[in-house]
């Protein structure tokens, strides 16, 4: 996915992304959230409204994971590049226990690598 410019601030972008939202196919809820620098780190869990999906998944089943919302200011709007654990962000900005909260999408080069750089970031 590109870039997507639509907000005038920074912090409406944040709230809007981190606001709750609905479509015809699931409910999104954040359930976590941390913000370091232009880097938006989220558990999201998506309550699913239709069958057959994602992978199989009843009506009603939760699918958690972890996304990366890359921030940007360009000629006086604020947009944003989501990026799952899936696509291996290449980012270690995501906060640790967000690992044991996301159980869909999971990328382990990438778990191990962040699992890493907090591990030389400690030393």
């Amino acid at each position: 996915m590109g870039w997507l410019y639509t907000h005038r601030s920074k912090e409406a972008l944040i709230a809007e992304r981190l606001a709750p939202t609905s479509s015809f196919t699931r409910d999104r809820t954040v359930l976590a959230h941390h913000l370091v620098g232009n880097e938006l780190w989220t558990v999201v869990q998506w309550k699913m409204r239709v069958a057959q999906f994602i992978e199989g998944n009843a009506i009603g089943d939760a699918i958690t994971f972890i996304n990366l919302d890359l921030l940007d200011g360009n000629q006086g709007y604020w947009g944003y590049k989501a990026i799952p654990e899936e696509m291996g962000p290449y980012y270690y900005g995501c906060p640790l226990h967000f690992l044991d909260m996301a159980t869909y999408g999971l990328n382990p080069a990438w778990r191990e690598a962040l699992r890493r750089h907090h591990g030389d970031t400690a030393a």
